[in-house]
């Protein structure tokens, strides 16, 4: 069973293994750590019986916010943990108010793009050779919440 709460310092572990075996150019410790010393960021944990398994980063700029990042442990993927972990920030944004969430995501995670687009967000547009290693466009994506209504 996966518990999704909000994170605290005592995951910063989890987290900083979870982004080095996720991406290929993780941010640092201390960028992770920077994350719980800010008002404007919330970090989200799901976690197992056993570990943390996957993590979730927000920063708001109310009525605005940004996923700033998304994570599942690699062999943990594909059953629902990263949905679970977003549909928790949606809903914790509805509570804040927050009318437009803004992302960007590198053009080759088709499955990270299809949740995206499932949950109502559009492409608006592309930044070049945003992402190294490999060097790769982001797609920036937008979801405005005009109805007032749960994100999620």
């Amino acid at each position: 069973m996966i518990n999704i709460r909000e994170a605290t310092e005592n995951d910063i572990d989890g987290i900083f293994n979870i982004e080095n075996s996720s991406f290929t150019v993780p941010w640092s410790r201390e960028m992770i750590e920077e994350t719980f010393e800010n008002n404007y960021t919330k970090v989200f944990a799901a976690e197992d019986e056993e570990a943390l398994v996957g993590y979730a980063s927000v920063g708001l700029m109310v009525p605005d916010a940004e996923l700033l990042s998304i994570a599942v442990e690699p062999n943990r993927r594909r059953e629902g943990i990263g949905e679970m972990l977003f549909d928790s920030i949606l809903a914790y944004l509805d509570k804040k108010d927050v009318s437009d969430l803004f992302l960007e995501v590198r053009e080759s995670n088709e499955a990270a793009i299809e949740l995206y687009l499932k949950k109502g967000f559009e492409v608006i547009g592309k930044r070049k050779q945003y992402y190294q290693k490999p060097v790769e466009d982001a797609v920036l994506m937008h979801y405005k919440n005009e109805s007032g209504e749960i994100l999620c």
